[in-house]
């Protein structure tokens, strides 16, 4: 993989445990670039309450001590980065908390990959972290997830696409081309109901379609059609990543923002609440 391909890796930190991984992915991704972390640090306003409105020297005391804990997490992260011999630049990103998630999007949409970890309660919940689910729906930018445990500290060798014939998929194998690449295996899965839909049966067409895309990018890929066997379709995406023994799936991703999953389809929202490798999508 060529260090240019990868150039301007912006991870987005969340003041949890997991932001030592995110650094290390983005060090990893990097592969010897300058590589970028921000932390949103929301500073609220003031409030009224029952007895009137907050005071000033309350607000001024909220606001230090969360700039106190937010440098104190950033210096432990470029600890991290410098460990990893990677050069990471971490920056908190101020803003007033009703208009934090605007500023977090306006910084992410200038990156050309996305590094961030999956909140605890994904798949818990009908209303995740807004913070997480609009950096997959509206910043137009790919992403590298990386679920609770998964972590990734050198470039992908066995790579498990999972596809199905449509926009989202495509786009998710066209970001991961510098990765499928250097890959050793690529191995393209379409999981198959009980039922063989119209539209699977297009999905597993398309793969053929596909393995000629990669061979003319030099990408040498297997591909096959599995039966779910009446299970959840994630189970059978990490059965077949785990018989490989992928460290990295690339999916795109599914759903509708008015769906009951909230922004992502079923399979989706389940990949990435279960599974414990890197993800690379794109929505």
């Amino acid at each position: 993989m060529q260090a240019s391909c990868f150039a301007d890796v912006l991870a987005l930190l969340t003041m949890d445990p997991q932001d030592g991984a995110l650094v290390e992915a983005a060090v990893a991704i990097a592969d010897g670039m300058p590589a970028r972390a921000i932390l949103p640090v929301g500073l609220p306003d003031r409030v009224r309450c029952p007895w009137g409105v907050s005071p000033q020297s309350a607000l001024l005391a909220d606001h230090r001590a969360r700039r106190e804990d937010a440098s104190a997490h950033l210096a432990m992260l470029r600890r991290t980065a410098t460990r990893c011999g990677g050069i990471v630049d971490c920056l908190a990103l101020e803003h007033a908390n009703h208009g934090l998630i605007g500023s977090i999007l306006s910084v992410a949409r200038t990156a050309r990959l996305l590094v961030l970890g999956v909140p605890a309660d994904i798949g818990r919940t009908l209303t995740p972290d807004r913070r997480f689910t609009d950096a997959l729906v509206a910043t137009g930018r790919p992403l590298l997830v990386l679920p609770r445990k998964a972590n990734l500290v050198t470039r992908p060798r066995r790579v498990l696409v999972a596809w199905r014939d449509g926009p989202a998929s495509s786009r998710a194998v066209h970001e991961a081309l510098p990765w499928l690449r250097s890959a050793h295996a690529v191995r393209v899965v379409t999981v198959l109901g009980p039922s063989l839909s119209q539209a699977e049966r297009e999905s597993a067409a398309g793969e053929a379609r596909l393995r000629g895309h990669l061979a003319r990018h030099g990408v040498t890929a297997t591909v096959a059609c599995v039966d779910a066997q009446n299970r959840p379709p994630e189970h059978a995406l990490m059965d077949e990543a785990g018989a490989m023994g992928a460290d990295l799936i690339v999916t795109g991703a599914y759903g509708h923002p008015r769906a009951l999953e909230f922004v992502f389809g079923g399979t989706t929202i389940n990949l990435l609440s279960r599974c414990r490798l890197p993800i690379l999508m794109a929505h």
